[in-house]
C-alpha cells in the first residue's frame, strides 16, 4: 500500500511509544492521530488482489453502481487503519497481540483522494482473567473523513504488559535505581525482550527441562535464584538444579534480578565454582 502518513500525531499519551505499558491505557481517554491519503491506484490495485468487486475495481462500473463512482474495499480501509494504529497507539514494546475485535462497521464510502485519520477512545483497561500476567485494554476506534465523518468503526482488544509487573522483581533495588536501568535500555532491546516473552508458548517449550537437564548432567553446573523472584518460583530452581544434577543450587535473599542486587556475593559464588 502507497498510502503516506504525513502528518504528526496529536496523541495525547504522556509516554512514547517505545516505552508504553498498560498503565498508559487511561479509560475514557481519546486519542487521534494519523493522515492518509487515498489513491485511486491503490484502490484498485488493492481490491484486484483482495476483493474484485466492480465498485472496487473499474470506475467505469461503479459510477452505474448505488455508490456512484469508485470506492475503497472495507478491508483495505481496515488495512490503513491499522497502520495508524500500529504506528501511533500500539506500544512497541509491550503488547503481546489482540484476541480479536467486535462490532466492525464500514459506516460510509472511502473514496480517491479521502483523507483519513483515526480517534481511539479507551472504554476499559483492566487486568486479563485468563491470562493474569497482562492487562486488556478495549478500544472504540473510529477512521474519520477530512470532514471528520466516521467511516469505520470497531471494537478492538489488546494484551499490553505491566510496567509495574516487569518492574517489580527487586528485592534491594531502589525504585531510583531500576527507573535508571530501564531508561538505559533501548527501544531494539525493549523490542527483542518483547520478542522473546511472546515466544514463551508453554507448548513450544514442552520438554524443555528434560533437554535443559541432560545437558546440566554433562557441564559442572551452579544454579543461583532469588528466593523471592516474583515471576518463577524457587521450585523451579529446584527441579531445573537439584533435579537434573546441578553441583550447587543457592537460593540468595533477593528478586529477580540477581546478578544486579546481589553482585558480590553472586561473584564471589561464581569464583568459588570456577575454582572447584
Amino acid at each position: 500500500m502507497n498510502a503516506t502518513n504525513s502528518a504528526p500525531p496529536t496523541s495525547t499519551f504522556p509516554t512514547p511509544i517505545d516505552d508504553r505499558y498498560f498503565e498508559d491505557y487511561v479509560p475514557g481517554a481519546v486519542h487521534r492521530f494519523g493522515e492518509m491519503r487515498v489513491t485511486e491506484q491503490e484502490i484498485v490495485e488493492f481490491a484486484h488482489r483482495y476483493d474484485p468487486q466492480d465498485f472496487h475495481t473499474d470506475p467505469a462500473k461503479a459510477a452505474g453502481t448505488i455508490f456512484g463512482g469508485l470506492i475503497a474495499s472495507g478491508w483495505m480501509t481496515c488495512g490503513m487503519m491499522m497502520r495508524m494504529y500500529s504506528e501511533h497507539y500500539l506500544t512497541h514494546n509491550a503488547s503481546l497481540a489482540s484476541p480479536g475485535i467486535d462490532e466492525l462497521r464500514w459506516l460510509k464510502p472511502v473514496r480517491p483522494d479521502d483523507v483519513l485519520s483515526t480517534r481511539v477512545t479507551i472504554v476499559e483497561a483492566r487486568r486479563s482473567v485468563s491470562k493474569p500476567d497482562r492487562g486488556l485494554v478495549r478500544s472504540r476506534i473510529e477512521v474519520l473523513n477530512q470532514r471528520d465523518e466516521v467511516v469505520l468503526s470497531m471494537l478492538a482488544m489488546n494484551y499490553p504488559l505491566f510496567a509495574a509487573e516487569l518492574r517489580r522483581g527487586s528485592r534491594r533495588l531502589s525504585a531510583q535505581q531500576i527507573r535508571e536501568a530501564y531508561e538505559r535500555i533501548g527501544p531494539t532491546t525493549k523490542r527483542a525482550v518483547l520478542q522473546w516473552y511472546r515466544a514463551m508458548d508453554p507448548e513450544k517449550l514442552r520438554g524443555w527441562e528434560d533437554r535443559l537437564g541432560a545437558l546440566v548432567r554433562q557441564v559442572p553446573t551452579l544454579v543461583l535464584w532469588g528466593d523471592h523472584d516474583p515471576y518463577i518460583d524457587r521450585g523451579f530452581a529446584e527441579r531445573f538444579g537439584e533435579g537434573a544434577g546441578a553441583n550447587a543450587v543457592h537460593h540468595l535473599d533477593v528478586g529477580h534480578w540477581v546478578q544486579a542486587e546481589a553482585p558480590d556475593e553472586v561473584a564471589a559464588r561464581i569464583r568459588a565454582h570456577l575454582a572447584r
